[in-house]
């Protein structure tokens, strides 16, 4: 796939874009792949080290230059102790996992923090099966956080976008 790199860096008005500009441009941005994943597995944590939500998804980038979003929706709850829910996005490329982003959600009084919105945009640089995963915690507070409770559903977008 052409590289929006070969696009002049500035037009001027009443320009005409050559055919091969034309194609680099039809080329650029361009969804390649998107990916669905749910779960409604509940999963219950009083700990501050990060486990799975079950929710996890492989993608296999077509070109190292590809950009990875992945967007995730998870149904979170806390219990009346006031735990805050932690929730990270993580990368696994063989053996090699890097956490990518990470953010705490709190809820005021009891119980429910809701649905708990997630995302970033990955550079992974690679053309091998690459695994994300959203992982859980309790990042500060006593008591336990719950993610899935009573079998509600979070799901997780892993889309390929061309470079």
């Amino acid at each position: 796939m052409a590289a929006v790199t070969t696009l002049p860096a500035a037009f001027t008005t009443g320009q005409v874009l050559t055919s091969t500009q034309m194609n680099n441009l039809r080329g650029a941005f361009r969804v390649l792949q998107s990916l669905f994943t749910s779960t409604t597995t509940s999963a219950t944590s009083a700990n501050t080290t990060y486990v799975t939500t079950n929710l996890a998804q492989v993608i296999t980038p077509s070109s190292s230059d590809s950009k990875v979003k992945i967007q995730a929706n998870i149904l979170g709850y806390r219990d009346t102790n006031g735990g805050e829910l932690g929730l990270r996005i993580v990368r696994t490329i063989g053996a090699t996992s890097t956490t990518l982003v990470t953010i705490g959600q709190a809820a005021t009084g009891n119980a429910a923090v809701g649905l708990v919105a997630i995302q970033w945009v990955d550079s992974p640089a690679t053309t091998s099966a690459t695994t994300y995963t959203v992982h859980f915690a309790r990042s500060s507070g006593t008591g336990n956080v719950v993610v899935q409770q009573g079998s509600g559903t979070s799901t997780m977008v892993v889309e390929e976008i061309s470079a």
